[in-house]
């Protein structure tokens, strides 16, 4: 497979586009235009008249539809690359950007590109001449005091985010470590509940395949819209010039041109070791700042002597942590007591990694002789893995260098991965192949118990939208963007319920407290086993069999003393089935043929059986509905699937609540509002005993139903802005500021209450 260049393709994607714009839909423009961008040739490949200003010509061809559809930070945007990659009409680029500013209220930019036009131009009758007469004019029709105002597609940058006095651990709090817990965090001093404990940037991180070109390939931020693809591949997409160089100084360098390689790996814990690598390698040897004279020496002498001992991960010259690659080497691989499928796989993949990669540094004059010592091996390896040694070579084109590599890795293709084989990826320190085998075992192995997933809000694309006939009802949702290592983050203990909130300010992660934390109390996290999603049973072994221990919070504990603990009483009612006699709550109990459920209010026996597969028949075709122009039909039918479900749940039965959801959302499509807040209200009840009453879902709940509330009138004012300040008090601790969702209750409920 190749991820190259294709004026075929582009021209194919630029057709798509205009098809959509014939018809006036602007968003599957657009976004056709930003996948037709990726494959556009850059002009530093070719030199023929047909595709030296192609790309130019493609950020044109996208500002234009941009400018169409009025969204005009984004048409800014491109306008700029497209004069900054050789356009060649540049007084229509210059004259749609002087629009653009006006429009955005930039009224002093717009001046600015007018007087220079005006300057350079005077006299000289264009069709762009009457454009900025026009302008002009009304520029000067302005009051002197007028001032600019903020435009909703204003042109924004994915700096723009939230930013710390500190990175990594805050001072407030600090690391413990004793032979029970291992290492953990404590609080310095009485902490309030919001307090930022963590803001840390990953030491790699990698987007999941499928959102390479929907989302930023750096800072994961959603950019199909307004996208910068690579120079050299069709297969990344970046929401910045500033974040497209930054992953290719990083890595994207070097896994540019071996991409058909990783696709074949298939695993991104492979992918993510392998970027660990780069990334130090360019901090290493390209930041003199950020040298580690220990680094080296250090992980060497570790897999000389005792691959098996454990180490803190603190600089062992000053005994700081300072999260760097000494401390990512340091968490623990579990090797130990990893299974064996997993430490084959591990090792096959190392293996044959580390393999194609020495093939290509040697093949661009770059030695893997012998070392007399494993330090030796280890400054050897990262120093051929910077682009400093490869790609700015002044002899060697960087387009060359694609050529080369990929030449090697079709070699390597149809080459069979063994997982059934040994389970050491080799002898690390006597060439630069067996240590770099080493180390990237090392670092898969780790990623089972210490990648962090990166999470998002997630929205179907307008392109997917009109190619599917089977959208799902609720299309918005959160999902996994990205995998990552943070060393600060790997610290925290686990607990079932815990005592912080995780989110990300673009790749990086904030950490805040939810609750207020006595001064030397533990901070915990949770690493997906939660109380409010698994019971005691499914927590457990879930934790033993991925993170290798067996849980001892305080929720845990509490409910292994007590059978019938308010923990599980609680599942009984979101999980349970009902009597058929008094409709209270059945506590099941499975044996090996039958299935029986005893009632906690009249005590009655009843065989499940047949409920349990009326019900899972039921509930799989309610998690399969469609939209569709049917929606009356569609309401009916979920309300026959209530119906014949209260015969067989109870009544606080989770699955109630996403029935109710997709009924407000039905009747919210027909205009029914009055109704669809009725049945949103019916959701947050239960949303509310399912997750807690400060959990996110029931924030966005309580923003739902107020929109809702809103546009029936049914509602005293009073009571969509209780709803509105819960969402938002809520959001506040779960949220970053900048979230959409805080900015969007904070807007609403400024307007609701004036």
């Amino acid at each position: 497979m190749t991820f190259r260049k294709s004026l075929d393709v582009y021209s194919k994607y630029q057709k798509q586009s205009s098809q959509h714009m014939q018809v006036g839909n602007y968003e599957a423009a657009v976004e056709l235009q930003t996948i037709a961008l990726t494959f556009a040739p850059c002009f530093v490949q070719y030199s023929n008249s047909q595709t030296k200003y192609l790309l130019a010509e493609a950020y044109g061809a996208r500002a234009a539809v941009n400018f169409d559809a009025k969204l005009y930070g984004n048409c800014v945007k491109d306008l700029e690359l497209a004069l900054k990659n050789g356009v060649k009409n540049t007084d229509e680029i210059q004259s749609k950007l002087a629009i653009c500013y006006w429009h955005l209220n930039s009224t002093e930019k717009c001046k600015q590109i007018i007087d220079i036009w005006f300057s350079k131009n005077n006299g000289f009758k264009s069709a762009e001449s009457k454009t900025f007469q026009v302008l002009r004019k009304k520029l000067e029709g302005l009051s002197k005091g007028c001032k600019n105002n903020k435009n909703k597609n204003e042109v924004l940058h994915c700096d723009s985010v939230l930013t710390s006095s500190f990175r990594g651990l805050s001072p407030h709090y600090q690391i413990m470590k004793n032979d029970s817990k291992g290492r953990f965090i404590v609080t310095t001093k009485n902490t309030p509940v919001n307090d930022m404990l963590i803001f840390e940037e990953p030491k790699a991180a990698v987007i999941n395949n499928e959102l390479k070109k929907l989302h930023c390939n750096y800072c994961f931020k959603s950019c199909h819209q307004d996208g910068i693809p690579c120079h050299c591949c069709s297969n990344a997409l970046y929401c910045s010039e500033s974040c497209r160089l930054l992953a290719w100084k990083r890595h994207h360098w070097f896994e540019c041109p071996i991409q058909a390689i990783l696709l074949k790996l298939d695993d991104v814990f492979a992918h993510v070791a392998l970027r660990i690598i780069l990334n130090e390698a360019y901090h290493e040897l390209d930041d003199e700042k950020s040298k580690s004279s220990h680094s080296f020496t250090s992980i060497a002498r570790h897999m000389q002597n005792n691959q098996h001992t454990t180490m803190d991960g603190s600089d062992p010259v000053d005994h700081q942590y300072k999260a760097d690659y000494w401390s990512v080497y340091c968490l623990q691989t579990h090797s130990n007591t990893q299974t064996d499928e997993v430490l084959s796989k591990c090792s096959s993949q190392a293996k044959f990694l580390a393999h194609v990669i020495t093939k290509i540094l040697t093949a661009v004059n770059d030695d893997a002789r012998q070392h007399t010592n494993p330090a030796s091996a280890m400054a050897h390896m990262f120093r051929s893995l910077t682009r400093k040694y490869c790609v700015d070579d002044n002899n060697l084109d960087v387009f060359q260098f694609h050529s080369i590599v990929e030449d090697i890795c079709a070699q390597h293709l149809t080459r069979k991965l063994d997982h059934t084989t040994s389970t050491n990826a080799g002898k690390a320190g006597e060439t630069f192949e067996d240590t770099l085998s080493y180390i990237l075992q090392h670092h898969m192995l780790q990623l089972y118990t210490n990648a962090q997933a990166i999470f998002g809000i997630v929205t179907p694309t307008a392109v997917t939208k009109s190619a599917s006939t089977s959208e799902n009802i609720s299309s918005t949702y959160q999902r996994r963007l990205a995998t990552a290592v943070y060393p600060s983050l790997s610290l925290l203990n686990h607990s079932c319920m815990p005592n912080t909130v995780i989110n990300f300010s673009g790749r990086n992660a904030v950490m805040k407290t939810l609750k207020p934390l006595r001064k030397g109390e533990e901070v915990t996290h949770c690493y997906g086993p939660c109380v409010w999603r698994h019971s005691l049973e499914e927590r457990q072994k879930m934790l033993k069999e991925q993170y290798f221990f067996t849980c001892k919070c305080k929720i845990c504990n509490k409910s292994k003393i007590a059978l019938d603990s308010d923990e599980v009483l609680w599942h009984d009612k979101i999980s349970a089935y009902a009597c058929p006699t008094c409709s209270g709550p059945l506590k099941t109990k499975k044996n090996k043929s039958s299935l029986i459920g005893n009632c906690r209010n009249c005590e009655r026996k009843v065989d499940l059986r047949q409920s349990v597969f009326d019900c899972e028949k039921i509930l799989d075709d309610i998690s399969s509905m469609k939209s569709n122009e049917k929606t009356m039909e569609q309401i009916n039918q979920l309300m026959d699937y209530e119906r014949k479900l209260y015969k067989y749940l109870y009544k606080s039965h989770r699955a109630f609540a996403e029935i109710h959801d997709k009924l407000a959302f039905l009747h919210s499509h027909v205009q029914n509002w009055k109704t669809a807040a009725r049945h949103s209200q019916k959701a947050l009840t239960i949303i509310q005993l399912q997750f807690g009453e400060s959990s996110l879902e029931v924030a966005r709940e309580y923003h739902k139903l107020a929109t809702l509330e809103l546009r029936a009138m049914s509602c005293p004012p009073r009571v969509v802005i209780g709803h509105l300040e819960k969402a938002r008090d809520i959001f506040t601790i779960q949220l970053l500021p900048h979230d959409e969702e805080l900015v969007e209750v904070t807007e609403l409920l400024a307007l609701s209450s004036n």
